[in-house]
C-alpha cells in the first residue's frame, strides 16, 4: 500500500512488524513538549500499524459481539444526512490529528485504538492511588493469582471458574481479609496464549497496614488460593506459580540504587498489559492478533478471546477507594473522550463520498497528512486518493 508520510512523499511501509500498542499509548497522553521530525514520523507509523490492525479485526472478527469494534473510527457518529463530512481535527501543540465525529467503541480488549488510550489514562489513576496510600502509611503488596491449564481448555470456561474462586477469596468463614487484613484492594485480570493453551491471571494490589513479612503471609494466602481454586473446579495450583510482593521494599531499594522511583511500577503492572512481553514464549492477545494476519489457527484464537473477555471489566477497585484518594470514577467510555479533548482546532472534513471509498485502506493515511498541518497539501491529497480508489474500482471490476 502506499503511504504517505508528513515528508509528503510516497513511501513503502513495514506492514508486517506488530502495533507496539506501548509506544501509541505515549502518544495517546498529553504533552506539553512539540515534538520532533522524528517523532512526528515515528507517530505516522504507528497510527498506521495501529489502524491497519483494526482494519484486520474488521476482516476476521465478523460475530455479532464485535460489531462495536468493527465500527470504531470507522463509521459516523450520529450521522443525520447521507453527505454528512467525516471531521478532522488536529492538535497544533503536538502536530497530530485525529478524526472528531467517528463512532468509538472504548474496548480495552480488542481494539488497537482505544486500549492505549484506556490503559494510559488508567495507569495515572493507579500512580495517584499507590502514592496516596503510601502517604497515608499504608503498605502496598502485590499477589499475582494464576491457574495451571492445559491446551484444549476454553478461555470461557476458565474466566467462569476462576470467577467463582475469587467470590469465594472473599466470602465465606474463611477469607483472604481474615488471613491478610486489608483496608482496599486493586485487581487486574490479564489473558495470555501459548504451548498450554489459554493463560488468564490476575495480579491484586492489596493495601494494607498488616505487619506481616511477606514470607510469612505467602504460605497461607496460596493456601486459601489452592483451595478455593479447586472448590471452583479448576486444577489445584502450584505454589511457584504463585507470588506476593511488598511493592514499598521494591521501589525503596530501586530509589536507594538509582535515586529516583522506576519508571515502571505496581501502577503500570496492573494497568498496561498492552506494554508487557508474555513469558515462556506466550503470546499477549496483541501479538496473537498480528501472528493472526498470516495463521488461520490464530486467527481464530484471537476471536475466541475477544468474545470471551468483553464483557469482563479489565480493572477493578474495591469500593470507595477512588473516593477515599480523591479520584472521580470515569467509565472507559469518557477516557476515550478525554483523550480526544486536546484536539480543538478543526482542520479539515473529508466528504462522505471520499470517505466511503477509502477507509477500508486508507483512514491512517488521511491523518497522517493532516499531522502535518497543511491544509493545500491535504486537499491535493484527498483529489488524488479519490482519483487512486476509482482507478482501483475500475481494476477490480474489470
Amino acid at each position: 500500500m502506499d503511504n504517505i508520510s508528513s515528508q509528503g512523499c510516497y513511501q513503502q511501509l513495514d506492514g508486517g512488524r506488530e502495533a507496539s500498542l506501548d509506544i501509541i499509548a505515549n502518544f495517546a497522553s498529553p504533552c506539553s513538549v512539540e515534538p520532533s521530525f522524528d517523532e512526528l514520523t515515528q507517530f505516522c507509523d504507528l497510527i498506521f500499524r495501529a489502524y491497519q490492525l483494526h482494519g484486520h479485526i474488521r476482516r476476521i472478527w465478523t460475530a455479532k459481539e464485535g460489531r462495536r469494534v468493527r465500527a470504531c473510527h470507522y463509521s459516523i457518529r450520529g450521522r443525520r444526512n447521507e453527505d454528512d463530512p467525516v471531521e478532522i481535527y488536529r492538535d497544533p501543540a503536538r502536530s497530530r490529528a485525529m478524526y472528531q465525529n467517528l463512532q468509538t467503541c472504548s474496548s480495552v480488549w480488542s481494539c488497537p485504538l482505544c486500549a492505549p488510550k484506556i490503559a494510559k489514562r488508567r495507569s495515572i489513576e493507579m500512580r495517584h492511588i499507590t502514592t496516596w496510600a503510601r502517604s497515608e502509611g499504608y503498605r502496598v503488596l502485590m499477589m499475582t493469582l494464576t491457574s495451571r491449564h492445559s491446551d484444549g481448555l476454553s478461555l470461557k470456561w476458565l474466566l467462569e471458574c476462576q470467577k467463582r474462586a475469587l467470590r469465594q477469596l472473599r466470602s465465606g468463614k474463611r477469607t483472604l481479609n481474615r488471613i491478610l487484613p486489608y483496608a482496599h484492594f486493586i485487581r487486574a485480570r490479564e489473558v495470555t496464549h501459548g504451548k498450554q493453551g489459554w493463560h488468564p491471571h490476575y495480579h491484586e494490589l492489596l493495601i494494607t497496614k498488616a505487619e506481616e513479612t511477606v514470607e510469612d503471609l505467602t504460605g497461607p494466602v496460596f493456601s486459601l488460593w489452592r483451595d478455593v481454586s479447586v472448590s471452583a473446579g479448576l486444577a489445584e495450583p502450584v505454589q511457584a506459580a504463585f507470588d506476593l510482593t511488598d511493592c514499598n521494599e521494591r521501589i525503596g531499594e530501586y530509589i536507594s540504587k538509582f535515586g529516583r522511583e522506576p519508571e515502571w511500577t505496581e501502577a503500570e503492572e496492573v494497568t498496561l498489559g498492552t506494554r508487557k512481553k508474555a513469558r515462556y514464549n506466550n503470546l499477549t492477545p496483541w501479538g496473537l492478533l498480528h501472528k493472526s494476519q498470516d495463521d488461520p489457527k490464530s486467527r481464530f484464537l484471537w476471536c475466541e478471546y475477544a468474545e470471551a473477555v468483553q464483557q469482563l471489566n479489565q480493572l477493578r477497585c474495591s469500593p470507595g477507594l477512588k473516593a477515599a484518594s480523591g479520584l472521580k470514577e470515569k467509565t472507559d467510555e469518557q477516557l476515550v473522550k478525554e483523550a480526544g479533548q486536546s484536539y480543538r482546532q478543526h482542520f479539515a472534513n473529508v466528504p462522505q463520498s471520499i470517505w466511503d471509498l477509502a477507509r477500508d485502506r486508507y483512514r491512517a493515511e488521511l491523518l497522517q497528512v493532516a499531522a502535518s498541518g497543511e491544509l493545500e497539501g491535504f486537499n491535493d491529497y484527498l483529489i488524488y486518493l479519490a482519483m487512486k480508489v476509482e482507478r482501483e474500482v475500475r481494476s477490480c471490476s474489470a
